[in-house]
């Protein structure tokens, strides 16, 4: 029996596996969305920075340490499979999903906002829930900024755009090389 990744081979189908991650570093600066899924498809990891140790610290802290993961495969394209895939920081009592980002001092740029607002909004359609919440954690005092706390509503049109853009770069990528 074939996979889906090699009937997809046989059947002139592109088939994408992505990653909250990268669609939140994608929007970012697009550079290091497309760098992320290739260290992904290449198995290459990248070496812990303070910044990321302080990061995973400050997520248990809050109890940001979900490990369910969820995973959808849906057409965007009569021939593009994409495999969504990736978990939540926290899972509310209420089945919501957070997403939580550490960052320096106080103030978090509108670019951090937006990413990790498209990483939630990946939570919302791979849990199909209406809404979630974004925390943002200062690395310097390890404490929540309250004022950066955000409801993020579920809209699958902009995030199949962004995923749409996504996967027309990768494959611009392609053709350069």
């Amino acid at each position: 029996m074939l996979s889906l990744k090699n009937f997809a081979e046989e059947a002139d189908i592109e088939y994408y596996v992505i990653t909250p991650s990268m669609l939140g570093q994608f929007v970012r600066n697009r550079s290091w969305g497309i760098e992320a899924y290739y260290r992904k498809l290449y198995g290459k990891e990248v070496p812990k920075t303070w910044e990321m140790e302080e990061g995973e610290r400050l997520h248990e802290k809050y109890g940001y340490t979900n490990q369910k993961k969820f995973c959808k495969k849906f057409k965007i394209a009569p021939n593009i499979i994409v495999e969504l895939r990736g978990k939540p920081d926290k899972i509310d009592e209420n089945g919501r999903p957070w997403e939580a980002k550490t960052v320096s001092g106080f103030y978090v740029s509108p670019q951090k906002i937006k990413a990790a607002k498209v990483q939630l909004l990946c939570y919302l359609f791979l849990m199909d829930k209406d809404y979630g919440f974004l925390d943002f954690i200062s690395r310097e005092t390890g404490k929540q900024l309250k004022q950066y706390r955000t409801v993020v509503f579920r809209d699958d049109a902009y995030l199949m755009k962004i995923i749409k853009s996504f996967i027309d770069t990768l494959k611009k990528q392609k053709q350069l090389v």
